[in-house]
Protein backbone atom coordinates (compact mmCIF):
# COMPACT_ATOMS: atom_id res chain seq x y z
CA UNK A 1 0.00 0.00 0.00
CA UNK A 2 1.11 3.53 -0.17
CA UNK A 3 1.79 5.65 2.29
CA UNK A 4 -1.33 7.85 1.89
CA UNK A 5 -2.92 4.58 2.26
CA UNK A 6 -1.31 3.50 5.24
CA UNK A 7 -1.82 7.18 7.28
CA UNK A 8 -5.51 7.11 5.83
CA UNK A 9 -6.29 3.16 7.55
CA UNK A 10 -4.50 4.07 10.37
CA UNK A 11 -6.41 7.02 10.73
CA UNK A 12 -9.79 5.37 10.46
CA UNK A 13 -8.43 2.44 13.41
CA UNK A 14 -6.83 4.96 16.10
CA UNK A 15 -8.34 8.15 17.71
CA UNK A 16 -5.21 10.06 16.93
CA UNK A 17 -2.10 8.94 14.64
CA UNK A 18 1.07 11.16 15.96
CA UNK A 19 4.70 11.49 14.26
CA UNK A 20 7.12 8.76 12.89
CA UNK A 21 10.45 7.72 13.99
CA UNK A 22 13.03 5.55 12.43
CA UNK A 23 13.23 2.81 14.45
CA UNK A 24 17.16 1.85 13.20
CA UNK A 25 19.02 3.34 15.83
CA UNK A 26 22.32 2.21 15.33
CA UNK A 27 24.30 3.24 12.26
CA UNK A 28 25.61 0.43 10.42
CA UNK A 29 21.98 -0.67 10.96
CA UNK A 30 20.79 2.07 8.96
CA UNK A 31 23.05 1.71 6.04
CA UNK A 32 21.79 -2.32 6.17
CA UNK A 33 18.74 -1.09 5.75
CA UNK A 34 19.14 1.22 3.08
CA UNK A 35 21.31 -1.47 1.12
CA UNK A 36 18.12 -3.83 1.84
CA UNK A 37 15.98 -0.99 0.55
CA UNK A 38 13.51 -1.51 3.02
CA UNK A 39 13.16 1.13 6.17
CA UNK A 40 11.71 0.80 9.57
CA UNK A 41 9.80 3.18 11.61
CA UNK A 42 7.43 3.84 14.68
CA UNK A 43 3.67 5.41 14.15
CA UNK A 44 3.06 6.52 17.58
CA UNK A 45 -0.91 6.26 18.05
CA UNK A 46 -3.32 6.55 20.60
CA UNK A 47 -6.06 4.28 20.94
CA UNK A 48 -9.50 5.29 22.76
CA UNK A 49 -10.85 2.46 24.74
CA UNK A 50 -13.45 3.26 27.30
CA UNK A 51 -12.56 6.91 27.64
CA UNK A 52 -8.88 5.57 28.19
CA UNK A 53 -6.34 6.68 26.15
CA UNK A 54 -3.51 3.87 25.33
CA UNK A 55 -0.55 5.01 23.58
CA UNK A 56 1.39 2.52 21.21
CA UNK A 57 3.79 2.47 18.70
CA UNK A 58 2.82 0.63 15.78
CA UNK A 59 6.16 -0.93 13.63
CA UNK A 60 5.85 0.05 9.61
CA UNK A 61 8.35 -0.74 6.86
CA UNK A 62 8.90 0.96 3.49
CA UNK A 63 10.00 -0.74 0.64
CA UNK A 64 11.77 2.14 -1.07
CA UNK A 65 10.23 2.37 -5.54
CA UNK A 66 11.75 6.12 -6.01
CA UNK A 67 14.35 7.55 -4.96
CA UNK A 68 16.01 8.38 -2.02
CA UNK A 69 18.39 10.62 -1.18
CA UNK A 70 17.54 12.15 2.16
CA UNK A 71 19.16 10.47 5.65
CA UNK A 72 15.85 10.21 7.84
CA UNK A 73 17.51 10.60 11.82
CA UNK A 74 14.70 10.85 15.00
CA UNK A 75 10.86 12.17 14.32
CA UNK A 76 9.81 12.37 10.84
CA UNK A 77 6.41 13.90 9.38
CA UNK A 78 4.88 11.69 7.06
CA UNK A 79 5.39 13.90 4.44
CA UNK A 80 9.37 13.16 5.01
CA UNK A 81 8.59 9.15 4.42
CA UNK A 82 10.03 8.24 0.94
CA UNK A 83 7.80 6.79 -2.14
CA UNK A 84 7.45 3.18 -1.31
CA UNK A 85 5.13 -0.20 -0.84
CA UNK A 86 4.23 -0.07 3.11
CA UNK A 87 3.72 -2.55 5.20
CA UNK A 88 2.60 -3.45 8.70
CA UNK A 89 5.62 -4.71 11.00
CA UNK A 90 3.32 -6.90 13.31
CA UNK A 91 -0.59 -7.94 12.59
CA UNK A 92 -2.58 -5.20 13.79
CA UNK A 93 -4.81 -6.17 16.89
CA UNK A 94 -7.92 -7.33 16.01
CA UNK A 95 -9.49 -6.09 19.19
CA UNK A 96 -9.10 -5.67 22.91
CA UNK A 97 -10.15 -8.76 24.90
CA UNK A 98 -11.74 -7.49 27.80
CA UNK A 99 -12.68 -10.43 30.08
CA UNK A 100 -16.13 -10.97 30.90
CA UNK A 101 -17.11 -9.78 34.32
CA UNK A 102 -17.38 -12.59 37.29
CA UNK A 103 -20.84 -14.36 37.20
CA UNK A 104 -22.63 -13.73 40.11
CA UNK A 105 -22.71 -16.85 42.46
CA UNK A 106 -26.10 -17.88 42.84
CA UNK A 107 -25.90 -20.22 45.30
CA UNK A 108 -23.65 -17.39 47.50
CA UNK A 109 -26.15 -17.27 50.77
CA UNK A 110 -26.35 -21.24 51.23
CA UNK A 111 -25.25 -21.83 54.93
CA UNK A 112 -22.10 -24.01 54.94
CA UNK A 113 -19.06 -24.92 52.76
CA UNK A 114 -19.59 -25.73 49.03
CA UNK A 115 -17.82 -28.41 47.93
CA UNK A 116 -19.08 -28.10 44.16
CA UNK A 117 -21.12 -26.07 42.00
CA UNK A 118 -23.15 -27.52 38.79
CA UNK A 119 -25.35 -25.43 36.87
CA UNK A 120 -28.28 -25.40 38.71
CA UNK A 121 -27.07 -27.29 42.09
CA UNK A 122 -24.52 -27.14 44.72
CA UNK A 123 -23.18 -29.65 47.17
CA UNK A 124 -22.45 -28.02 50.26
CA UNK A 125 -20.98 -29.69 53.54
CA UNK A 126 -22.03 -28.33 56.51
CA UNK A 127 -22.89 -28.54 60.71
CA UNK A 128 -26.46 -30.10 61.89
CA UNK A 129 -27.35 -30.31 65.30
CA UNK A 130 -28.80 -34.11 65.93
CA UNK A 131 -29.35 -35.55 68.97
CA UNK A 132 -27.53 -32.69 71.08
CA UNK A 133 -24.52 -33.10 69.21
CA UNK A 134 -23.31 -31.17 65.99
CA UNK A 135 -22.58 -33.72 62.76
CA UNK A 136 -21.33 -32.71 59.61
CA UNK A 137 -23.43 -33.70 56.71
CA UNK A 138 -23.74 -33.05 53.04
CA UNK A 139 -26.57 -31.50 51.13
CA UNK A 140 -27.30 -31.13 47.62
CA UNK A 141 -29.04 -27.39 47.28
CA UNK A 142 -31.22 -27.05 44.51
CA UNK A 143 -32.08 -23.39 43.97
CA UNK A 144 -36.14 -22.81 43.26
CA UNK A 145 -37.12 -18.98 42.88
CA UNK A 146 -35.70 -17.64 45.71
CA UNK A 147 -35.43 -20.34 48.11
CA UNK A 148 -33.02 -23.31 47.98
CA UNK A 149 -34.03 -26.54 48.48
CA UNK A 150 -31.89 -28.86 50.66
CA UNK A 151 -31.77 -32.63 50.51
CA UNK A 152 -29.37 -34.64 52.47
CA UNK A 153 -26.60 -36.97 50.23
CA UNK A 154 -26.37 -40.08 51.90
CA UNK A 155 -23.34 -41.21 52.63
CA UNK A 156 -22.45 -44.63 52.38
Amino acid sequence: MTKAQLKSELEAKFYKVLFLEQAETSDIGYLLRIKEGILWYLVGVYENKDKVLIRRNIPIYCEITGKFDKEQKGILDWKDLPEGNYFYGERMPEEHIIPEPPKENPFKDVVGEIERIGKDYAVVRKFVTEAGEAVEKRFLVIKKGDTFVETLIKEK
